[in-house]
């Protein structure tokens, strides 16, 4: 503990929760006051992404969809505007699998530059989880697709995209 009284420093060697859940761990520093400032890094593995989801409140068109997740990077900035680099995350489930290494930045709007990686081995009932139709449904089997992506949330631009369908059609 250091700096001023109305705005201490926390030095956080590490600082876990855990729970049935998630595990979820950070350390780094904390800058208390009306809006705090952290630099750290964060490690964090969810069992049942669309279990967490209802616990928080989280409203998912699928939540059954969303299943063990792990993510670590370094945060960094005040709080409203809270900088995540160096991201490595994952998804995986027994409907689909996918990656993310990159940044985010949760200033409004958020902000993503990075890379995804999505593998569906039955495109077509996940399509159908989401109640998304698509012509051809039932012969869409794996689809496997890659992108950069970049920009803010609401005008998100896509790049170096790389599809693959195997199946049926």
């Amino acid at each position: 503990l250091s700096g001023l009284m109305t705005a201490p420093d926390l030095a956080i060697e590490t600082a876990s929760v855990k729970s049935k859940l998630m595990t979820a761990s950070y350390a780094g520093t904390v800058k208390l006051g009306e809006n705090p400032v952290l630099d750290g890094t964060f490690k964090a593995d969810l069992a049942d992404a669309g279990e967490v989801a209802k616990a928080l409140g989280v409203k998912l068109d699928a939540p059954q969809l969303f299943k063990k997740v792990s993510a670590t990077g370094t945060l960094k900035g005040p709080a409203d505007k809270l900088a995540l680099t160096g991201i490595s995350a994952s998804h995986e489930g027994p409907d689909f699998s996918a990656t993310y290494k990159g940044a985010v930045g949760l200033a409004e709007p958020m902000t993503l530059d990075g890379a995804v990686t999505a593998s569906l081995p039955r495109a077509g009932d996940f399509a159908r989880a989401l109640k998304i139709e698509i012509p051809g449904q039932n012969a869409v089997e794996k689809i496997d697709v890659a992108a950069r992506l970049n920009g803010p949330i609401t005008t998100l631009a896509l790049s170096e995209i790389d599809l693959k369908h195997s199946g049926a059609l």
